[in-house]
């Protein structure tokens, strides 16, 4: 906080109207593994809801219930046959984290367990714990998902 008071008083201004947690990542709670928090749902809602929102509540409702007993009914039918253990959505984050992990280069710490790893990559060095699911970057510790560089130390190991 006080380097941004010293670059810009009226963003420091701001951010100092909030508690921390609302908008820094050192503070974010490492609780409910939600990382993705969005107005896409809402906005895919209301457009599929446009043409019905002057139509008496109960109408409304008997809709929106529709809508979602055929969503819910066509993604059932495309993962019947889906093999993999983590969702497709997920499946591919990990396939980019993977492909990113490339550009970090893992060294172990030289711990009794091997879990310690320090991964090195530019501009900077992460410090990752396999055995307590840690990075430095706290992606891991905030989604639950390995990060990039977690995917790296889990390569090396």
């Amino acid at each position: 906080m006080t380097r941004i008071k010293r670059i810009n008083q009226q963003a420091w201004e701001y951010l100092a109207k909030w508690p921390n947690e609302a908008w820094t990542k050192a503070h974010f709670s490492e609780g409910p593994k939600v990382d993705n928090i969005c107005n896409n749902a809402c906005e895919s809602f209301n457009a599929k809801t446009k043409n019905d929102r002057g139509k008496p509540i109960l109408s409304l409702a008997e809709e929106v219930r529709r809508m979602v007993m055929k969503s819910m009914s066509d993604n059932r039918l495309k993962l019947l046959s889906y093999q993999r253990i983590l969702t497709p959505v997920q499946q591919s984050r990990l396939e980019s984290l993977i492909k990113l992990s490339r550009n970090w280069a893992p060294y172990w710490s030289g711990d009794a367990k091997e879990e310690v790893y320090e991964v090195q990559g530019w501009p900077t060095n992460m410090v990752v714990d396999l055995g307590n699911h840690t990075c430095s970057c706290r992606f891991w510790q905030l989604t639950g998902m390995p990060c990039m560089h977690a995917i790296s130390a889990i390569q090396k190991k």
